[in-house]
């Protein structure tokens, strides 16, 4: 089912019957097959200085925050709560500051935004102030067309923003077989400007879909396809990113779960599925259900990670959010980012050269241990060799009588001395200027005269 007549009309144009009273596409093979040949096997997203470019094909690996929570975990009280404004600046200059969380993305939707602007002000905000690549989406058209509008800004036109882009735009269908009105345009808006676009289906086993995991992977696979073949009929070219939420229903408690054993079980057959025909892909394994950062949050979210990272999805999107993907911490945050690090350095694997196979070093050393230690071979190489996680990772001496701080209180830390080295991005005054000036005339045609104040940052 397809609820937009022009995505519908794109569908009937390129071949599929269309039953126009029950807005049913019937595609054939034939149109699937077309767009595969169409779509490309990866692509790259740069940040704002079109420098560190992700390229997300072949195993390549990269993180970004979970999206989208409608709830924030307090730092002080450990109780979740809505977030405001000033929690969105406080978790997103955070993201900044991580070495193994590579994307940004809008992790919270603040209370204290106007409804209106919910979509196209988180991401002006984001623009203005970070440089990292961003995963985004919109609630509306409207607010999908200003942040393609404001990129283009940023990026210097329409063609620098397609041969440079900055941001992935999530699509997400509705299970089972479902194109909303809104999410349908989006798709199709996001192909004629050629940005890439991720395809998020959730179907739910036992719940919108067979309770059968190979039920549910045929279902979701048929909700991709139909993504890429509107895509690719708009634009061919259009590059596609191969994604899902992969969750499941606790039938105990009527829960929709994240950090299910099935649901790692489902993202990485989403990405085999997706890599077998030809994609890049993506999904959200490496959240949990957790409602504190406690030893369910790191089993879950460890667990996930590091499958994430075995199976070679291009894009995980998840480290920081929480309690069935309906909550973000900063705290949780700090911590999945020392996971992210640990499982890129595991999938990085044991190099073997001349060199690190050190016969040399060996004959050199013969039985005496100290000789390691001392060895500029040693010197030379334990950087690279081995991943050093943050203090949040207890690995000093046991000290007898030494009360040893929580992990909790640890990651409190390392927030707070995060914060303070974020510096927001310095952007040339008249592409500010623009921006703002597309972002106000967007929240008056809402009936909003007022942008929210932020403390510290640009906007």
């Amino acid at each position: 089912m397809v609820d937009n007549e022009e995505a519908l009309g794109i569908l009937e144009d390129g071949g599929a019957r269309v039953d126009v009273n029950e807005k049913v596409a019937y595609i054939p093979a034939g149109m699937v097959d077309k767009a595969l040949e169409t779509r490309p096997s990866g692509f790259t997203i740069y940040n704002q200085e079109c420098k560190a470019p992700a390229t997300l094909e072949d195993d390549n690996v990269y993180f970004c925050p979970g999206s989208v929570a409608l709830n924030i975990l307090d730092s002080e009280t450990e109780k979740i709560r809505k977030p405001t404004l000033q929690d969105f600046i406080r978790i997103v200059s955070l993201a900044q500051t991580l070495e193994h969380v590579q994307f940004i993305t809008g992790p919270l939707v603040p209370a204290d935004i106007p409804q209106p602007l919910l979509d196209a002000y988180r991401y002006y905000l984001l623009m203005l102030n970070t440089s990292k690549p961003l995963f985004t989406g919109a609630f509306t058209v409207d607010g999908l067309r200003v942040q393609l509008e404001m990129l283009s800004v940023l990026r210097g036109g329409e063609d620098e923003l397609r041969a440079k882009p900055r941001a992935i735009f999530a699509a997400n269908p509705t299970a089972p077989l479902r194109w909303g009105g809104v999410v349908a345009q989006n798709l199709v808006d996001c192909a004629r400007y050629g940005v890439p676009v991720m395809l998020i289906p959730m179907p739910l086993p036992g719940g919108n879909a067979p309770v059968t995991l190979a039920g549910t992977l045929a279902e979701h696979t048929a909700e991709n396809l139909s993504g890429t073949v509107m895509a690719q009929l708009v634009n061919p070219g259009t590059p596609v990113l191969y994604g899902g939420g992969a969750i499941v229903l606790d039938m105990r408690h009527g829960t929709s779960c994240i950090g299910a054993t099935e649901s790692h079980l489902l993202g990485s057959g989403y990405n085999q599925i997706g890599k077998t025909l030809g994609f890049p892909t993506a999904s959200n394994i490496g959240q949990s259900d957790a409602k504190r950062v406690d030893a369910q949050a790191g089993l879950e979210s460890g667990m996930g990670i590091m499958l994430a990272a075995l199976s070679g999805i291009n894009l995980s999107r998840g480290p920081g959010m929480m309690a069935f993907a309906n909550c973000q911490s900063p705290e949780k945050l700090v911590v999945d980012n020392n996971i992210c690090g640990a499982a890129l350095r595991f999938i990085n694997g044991v190099g073997c050269g001349e060199e690190t196979i050190a016969m040399e070093v060996i004959k050199a050393a013969g039985r005496d241990a100290q000789e390691y230690l001392t060895s500029s071979h040693t010197m030379k190489w334990f950087k690279k060799e081995l991943f050093f996680p943050t203090d949040i990772i207890h690995r000093r001496s046991i000290r007898e009588g030494e009360r040893e701080d929580s992990a909790w209180e640890r990651a409190k830390t390392e927030v707070t001395e995060r914060l303070d080295t974020f510096a927001p991005v310095s952007l040339p005054e008249d592409k500010i200027k623009e921006i703002m000036r597309i972002m106000q005339s967007y929240a008056g045609s809402k009936g909003v005269d007022v942008l929210p104040q932020v403390d510290g940052w640009v906007g």
